[in-house]
């Protein structure tokens, strides 16, 4: 918010209105203070209303707030510097540097704008109503702990609890996968001994067929079961992968979190973002690089070419 205060500057000091209008400033803060290029660059200015005139820029402001006074009301300079604000602030704030307006002095600035104030009425009005941007308050500060104390780390613990579970399911997963992908071997290996018994030492010419068809049926049952274990290893490798990247999110939160309780309401949000930033970031499913080509099956092509070499 940019204010531009207005005041008379003649006559010259000591009898002139600016003095008291600085005398005004020095009870309010800091952040309330006009621009002064040997002691602060704050972004509000202060003109002198019977000087600039109509000779200024009032868009380059937020709000307008006028020191009046008896002199300044009598002045045709002033009042038309006034004027100009007036049509570009219709709430324009009037104070009374004296608290020594005529009624009809009063009556006929209200006309004008709806504020009109009292100096002291005048900084309470300035104090409530504009704030330091730059600095919290005690009672904000406060505010702002107890928020993240409540809100912030609740929702952290939510997050971090529910990612935790993600990552002991999709670890049970992928080890179940693995353990499974164990079970067609082994269903591969007891078939092979089993069929390898029942082949006959000696073939008669009644046998050949006989034998074709144990052969590929030993072929076409390894060859599933072969695929079944890639397929199952792969899946368990999917599973491990998502469980690693909910873990870093999980971690990535942690560290977060111990930001917070660190420095709490003394955080930049720009470093709290650095904290958090790949905590939610969508890097894609390793479910997504699971392609059924990969899996190695037996074709119709290869049983045709093995009876072919058979004949």
């Amino acid at each position: 918010m940019r204010i531009v205060y207005l005041c008379k500057v003649n006559p010259p000091p000591p009898n002139s209105d600016y003095v008291h209008v600085r005398e005004f400033f020095d009870e309010l803060p800091k952040h309330l203070h006009p621009r002064d290029n040997r002691k602060n660059a704050s972004k509000h200015v202060l003109l002198f209303a019977d000087n600039v005139s109509n000779k200024w820029i009032p868009s380059l402001h937020d709000c307008a707030v006028v020191f009046v006074t008896p002199r300044f009301l009598e002045d045709e300079v002033a009042m038309e510097c006034l004027e100009h604000a007036r049509q570009t602030f219709p709430d324009l704030i009037c104070i009374d540097l004296y608290n020594n307006l005529s009624t009809e002095q009063k009556r006929a600035l209200k006309k004008k704008t709806p504020h009109l104030f009292t100096r002291e009425e005048g900084k309470l009005f300035l104090l409530n109503s504009f704030f330091d941007e730059d600095s919290l308050t005690e009672q904000e500060v406060e505010k702002l702990e107890k928020s993240i104390e409540t809100d912030g780390y609740g929702y952290l613990d939510e997050k971090i609890s529910t990612l935790n579970s993600l990552s002991e399911k999709n670890e049970r997963m992928a080890l179940l996968c693995y353990y499974g992908a164990i079970l067609p071997l082994l269903g591969m290996i007891i078939f092979l001994l089993l069929s390898k018994m029942t082949f006959p030492k000696e073939m008669s010419e009644g046998d050949v067929y006989t034998f074709v068809y144990k052969c590929i049926k030993t072929v076409v049952f390894s060859g599933v079961m072969v695929a079944l274990t890639r397929y199952l290893f792969m899946l368990g490798k999917s599973f491990m992968v998502e469980a690693i990247r909910i873990s870093n999110r999980a971690h990535a939160i942690g560290l977060g979190k111990l930001y917070l309780q660190l420095y709490k309401s003394r955080f930049e949000w720009t470093e709290l973002k650095e904290v958090l930033q790949n905590w939610n970031i969508d890097s894609g499913s390793a479910f997504k690089d699971l392609d059924a080509k990969d899996i190695e099956n037996v074709s119709v092509e290869k049983i045709v070419s093995a009876l072919k070499n058979v004949k």
